[in-house]
């Protein structure tokens, strides 16, 4: 009895605080949001043409903002209850890597490898998502002109997925914990964010079957390790039986929207 009051007391403690934090994350784009509102009822007489397009452009980019964040949470809320449904297709991982970099913003600075693992059988709109999520962290933690540097290769029936950058790492003490809810480094190294994007990166591996981890790039910087299951050719002789004469590429997934949609998406809110 007393376990049990216990793990309830912490599931209590739990959502308490997701409520709370989930709460400051919206209050800031509202925030804005109602600023620019605001500024344009009382001061749009004496705004230039150029100053209202910046008022409204900054408005946009935090409803996006929001626009993303509710996405995340039910993003979490389907991982947690086990709702979430994948689009399981044979996939190549250069499609899935251009998408993702275009989507961060990254495709200048990546330097990709991919040895000979052929495809993997995943959802393209959570695989994106999950590269797009480690470039992103890339792109905030390293310095602005260094390379990431991405490699793809068979670990057993998986493949093994590396993303490495050239920033300060990850404290040791700090690896395990980084896959939490709203978990974010302290300190020095830390960046804006809802800090929600690894817990997601590790709620669509594992719903694939898969690892991630993060330890220490040669050289210093962070290197996430994610695994995903490699396509056989029956998954790739079923896909090619199951696809619509005249369509291309993999079906939807769970949310409705291709990931060619999805890359566009992301990209529009970041």
């Amino acid at each position: 009895h007393r376990a049990e009051v216990e793990r309830l007391r912490r599931v209590d403690s739990a959502k308490s605080e997701f409520v709370a934090v989930a709460a400051h994350e919206f209050r800031t784009p509202l925030a804005a949001i109602i600023g620019v509102l605001s500024a344009l009822r009382d001061h749009d007489a004496a705004l230039t043409a150029q100053h209202r397009i910046e008022l409204i452009d900054g408005a946009a980019a935090q409803a996006r903002r929001l626009a993303r964040l509710v996405d995340d949470l039910l993003t979490i809320s389907r991982i947690e209850d086990g709702a979430l449904r994948l689009a399981l297709v044979p996939t190549d991982p250069r499609r899935l890597l251009s998408e993702a970099a275009q989507a961060s913003g990254m495709t200048g600075r990546l330097v990709i490898s991919i040895g000979k693992v052929g495809k993997v059988r995943c959802d393209p709109d959570a695989a994106i998502r999950v590269l797009t999520n480690l470039l992103d962290n890339a792109r905030k933690y390293a310095p602005a002109d260094s390379k990431v540097r991405v490699v793809v290769e068979l670990d057993g029936e998986m493949v093994r997925f590396r993303v490495a950058d050239e920033g300060p790492g990850i404290p040791p003490e700090d690896r395990q914990g980084i896959f939490e809810r709203f978990r974010r480094l302290e300190g020095g190294t830390a960046k804006p964010g809802s800090g929600l994007g690894l817990y997601i990166c590790r709620g669509l591996v594992e719903a694939h079957g898969g690892t991630i981890s993060v330890g220490e790039a040669p050289g210093g910087g962070a290197e996430f390790t994610f695994t995903l299951p490699r396509a056989t050719k029956q998954d790739e002789i079923d896909a090619e039986a199951t696809r619509e004469p005249g369509l291309e590429g993999a079906p939807p997934s769970a949310n409705g929207s291709s990931s060619t949609e999805h890359a566009e998406r992301d990209a529009a809110v970041r």
